[in-house]
């Protein structure tokens, strides 16, 4: 009889410490608002505090009892987007349980069919990686591309590919969602990374490797390796961690040069096509842009901006090449920092669309300010008991 009982203790103790739930602290340290932006918790930390395994589920919940959808990313953090006034603070709970799922708001994918592309969105905007096949064919378009997105939440970048591969219309017409309108080209185009030797650019050309290691709902990431290059006297491999985030206009690069030995010149450039289009925003490691492309008026202006904490000054540099001035390359603008051996930079790229949610340069001046604010002091989460 006693040792039935002290089972029975024993398995009511640990049933009571399975079903412990912890409050998570959230707050807003900026001065900025935020709807519908992503926030972080260590997984493995989650889960020791809630006595669970990671075959086990559980929930995330406001504190009316509404069930928060979350993504658990490859490197072991749990994601789910909130809602904040400036300098706000909350607390929403974890408990042991089955976890709702989630409407994809970012995602990509891999287009072999469409010469390796890579491409992604969240529910601003899209982009687009070229690969290895472009290259192939001789095509010569270094630089991120840009696809413009209406002001629609739901991805549209595999129903324009669909589309396109059934010969049901082309992309690069806006047939309701928005369209590639952005003109690349011999250019870095949206924010490619890349060498300055002296004061010419060295252009990183196609990817040859990738891997896809976050595919939604709320974050998409990848990993892309370049071609091994000679660069001055040196043999370099670059690699690349792109990151997509539901919520904000910014991507996130990491760039890592692998055999240098030692520092580097390195930009992160938007192409301009005219030389009238920045727009001050009074950093010395920022730039915004408003890029003329589009077909016709109507189509509206594409806006472009870069940020680099790590950045120690920003350039414009202008084209030298008769060629590449003709097809309408102004130069470009460019954040620059000094790249140390076996370092990293990291850098933040997007792009706004007057068609989509961005309807002019105060516009895009004001959200370019709002996201620098939101990089520096980011959405900050604690589990307080």
């Amino acid at each position: 009889m006693k040792k039935c009982f002290f089972l029975c203790l024993c398995l009511m103790m640990l049933t009571s410490c399975r079903q412990k739930s912890v409050r998570i602290s959230i707050k807003n340290p900026s001065e900025v608002s935020v709807k519908g932006r992503v926030a972080s918790l260590n997984y493995a930390s989650l889960l020791q505090r809630l006595h669970l395994d990671s075959i086990q589920s559980f929930q995330l919940m406001d504190l009316s009892g509404n069930q928060i959808p979350y993504q658990i990313t490859f490197d072991h953090k749990v994601l789910f987007l909130i809602n904040l006034e400036a300098k706000e603070s909350i607390q929403i709970i974890a408990k042991a349980g089955p976890a709702v799922s989630a409407d994809t708001i970012c995602c990509g994918d891999y287009y072999k069919w469409r010469a390796d592309d890579i491409a992604w969105e969240n529910e601003l905007s899209a982009y687009r990686l070229y690969g290895p096949g472009l290259e192939k064919q001789g095509s010569k378009a270094y630089g991120y591309d840009i696809w413009s997105k209406r002001a629609i939440h739901t991805p549209i970048v595999a129903q324009r590919y669909t589309m396109a591969k059934n010969n049901k219309g082309s992309f690069h017409d806006d047939h309701g969602n928005g369209m590639d309108m952005y003109v690349v080209g011999e250019s870095l185009g949206a924010g490619t990374s890349a060498i300055l030797l002296g004061d010419s650019i060295v252009m990183p050309y196609c990817y040859r490797t990738f891997k896809i290691l976050d595919n939604g709902p709320y974050r998409f990431t990848v990993d892309v390796t370049y071609a091994t290059k000679v660069v001055g006297n040196q043999i370099l491999t670059e690699k690349r961690r792109i990151r997509c985030d539901a919520g904000t206009y910014m991507n996130r690069t990491e760039v890592k040069y692998e055999g240098t030995n030692t520092s580097l010149d390195v930009i992160s450039g938007i192409v301009m096509h005219d030389s009238i289009g920045l727009i001050p925003i009074n950093k010395k490691n920022a730039i915004a842009y408003a890029d003329p492309t589009g077909h016709n008026e109507k189509d509206g202006r594409i806006y472009v901006g870069m940020y680099s904490p790590q950045a120690d000054k920003t350039a414009v540099l202008k084209i030298n090449n008769k060629r590449l001035e003709q097809e309408g390359i102004y130069g470009h603008a460019v954040i620059q920092t000094k790249y140390l051996p076996e370092s990293d930079f990291i850098y933040y790229w997007g792009a706004g669309w007057q068609n989509g949610w961005i309807k002019d340069r105060q516009a895009w001046e004001a959200q370019m300010k709002d996201e620098i604010a939101l990089i520096d002091k980011g959405i900050e989460t604690r589990i307080v008991k």
